[in-house]
């Protein structure tokens, strides 16, 4: 089984190759990569949160208002913990650990 720690890292990863090729304006690259971010830390509260913010930037770039606005509702409602409710009903569950606390 993966740690969180070492999804985070994969993350970041994901996050740092999007960026830069959000940078170059290789836009479906960067959203390639921020997608797989996504899907790997969607049961951790922070980094979900962390994912949509890339998201919600390069989904404006790209004019893709349909993904934006998710982002944009899913952001929007943080403070009402969507992303811990989300967590809390994926199947690893990793709620409490000081690395997805918001």
């Amino acid at each position: 089984m993966t740690s969180i720690e070492d999804i985070a890292h994969q993350a970041e990863a994901a996050w740092q190759l999007g960026m830069q090729d959000e940078q170059a304006g290789r836009m479906e690259a960067a959203h390639a990569h921020f997608r797989r971010a996504h899907d790997l830390v969607v049961d951790c509260p922070r980094l979900h949160h962390t994912a949509h913010v890339h998201l919600r930037r390069l989904n404006i770039k790209r004019r893709a208002y349909r993904d934006l606005l998710t982002d944009v509702l899913l952001l929007g409602l943080a403070p009402l913990a969507i992303f811990e409710i989300v967590a809390f009903l994926m199947k690893r569950q990793v709620l409490g650990g000081t690395i997805c606390a918001r």
